[in-house]
């Protein structure tokens, strides 16, 4: 009688003589350290999916104005980015600190919240403390930068917007994207 070949065991890798052609464990102990192990990986599979789970409910659980936030930043970080050799738009003065200064107020006009040409660098200085005095230096700036026909189409009435949690996903993306294009220049 012939003897089945000599097989691998799959828990510690020595050649054993298997009882039967099916056997893939060469004793008991590996059987047991094989079985552990295989367990555990399935709780870890398990353990993994439920992760992913509870992402995806807080992901549900999030308000519309954590998106407008998300994509607010994005956006703000953006135009430092493209106005950072740029001076502040309402002084014209290189200062400590820089924001990304609206020319017409988001709260105003909500709908010109995410239009590049209402938005500038502006020092922190001028956009939180000399709100009155920088409006009519943000304005000269701005039409010095942009040109009096887009300033008069910005000042002009806009219809509102709302946007869809889709759509300010969509906005943060795209404004990360034109950041990193501008940071891998």
């Amino acid at each position: 009688m012939k003897l089945p070949k000599l097989k691998k065991c799959r828990q510690c890798k020595q050649e054993f003589q298997p009882r039967s052609s099916t056997a893939s464990l060469c004793s008991m102990n590996c059987a047991i350290e094989y079985s552990n192990q295989k367990r555990s990986k399935d709780e870890r599979k398990l353990a993994s999916q439920e992760r992913q789970e509870r992402r995806e409910a807080i992901q549900k659980l999030k308000p519309r104005g954590w998106y407008v936030q998300q994509a607010q930043t994005a956006f703000n970080a953006y135009i430092r980015e493209r106005d950072k050799d740029l001076p502040c738009i309402c002084c014209g003065k290189f200062r400590q600190g820089w924001d990304a200064g609206h020319y017409l107020a988001r709260s105003v006009r909500p709908e010109l919240r995410f239009n590049e040409d209402n938005c500038h660098k502006q020092a922190k200085y001028c956009n939180n403390y000399n709100k009155g005095n920088a409006a009519a230096g943000y304005r000269n700036g701005l039409i010095a930068k942009i040109g009096l026909e887009r300033v008069l189409a910005l000042e002009a009435p806009h219809p509102p917007a709302k946007w869809t949690i889709e759509e300010l996903k969509a906005l943060k993306a795209l404004y990360k994207a034109k950041l990193k294009e501008f940071i891998d220049k």
